[in-house]
């Protein structure tokens, strides 16, 4: 089947404007939700104004981030490393970290910037080897330690 022009324009105006999908996204009302992934953590940044009011809490793996009530967050693309999930409503963000993962929550050139960062590894405990040098002597009662000497290895 041949394509009509009509057809053949519309694709092409559909190509052309691909590219100015994520400018026209940019410009969409409310504050936009940065992500980005780093060495040891994952990172959200709120472009909010200088100075806007939020409360962050934290209930085991889950974490609400609360602005001031006029704000509107937009939807992230994608959720950073160490984060299950990560969902905006209206003024709240809410996600699901990893567990174990700490968080670290500051300001940047006015930007509220949260870093998930990676959970700590388990402690190891170490390992202990070691043998015994044991001497006996005969004793009218039996056989009976005369010197032990022990050699211990820590490993870990």
């Amino acid at each position: 089947m041949a394509w009509s022009w009509s057809g053949r324009c519309a694709v092409l105006l559909l190509a052309a404007l691909l590219p100015l999908a994520p400018v026209l996204a940019a410009d969409s009302p409310g504050v936009a939700v940065r992500v980005g992934n780093h060495t040891g953590f994952g990172r959200i940044v709120f472009d909010v104004a200088p100075g806007a009011s939020y409360k962050l809490s934290r209930d085991g793996d889950s974490v609400a981030i609360v602005f001031a009530s006029d704000t509107s967050l937009r939807k992230p693309t994608y959720a950073p490393s160490n984060v299950r999930s990560l969902n905006t409503v209206g003024d709240r963000a809410e996600l699901i970290v990893a567990p174990g993962a700490a968080l670290r929550e500051m300001r940047i050139d006015g930007h509220v910037v949260i870093d998930v960062l990676d959970p700590a590894a388990p402690a190891k405990a170490p390992m202990v080897m070691g043998r015994y040098f044991d001497k006996f002597v005969r004793t009218p009662d039996g056989w009976r330690f005369a010197h032990r000497r022990m050699e211990m290895e820590f490993k870990g």
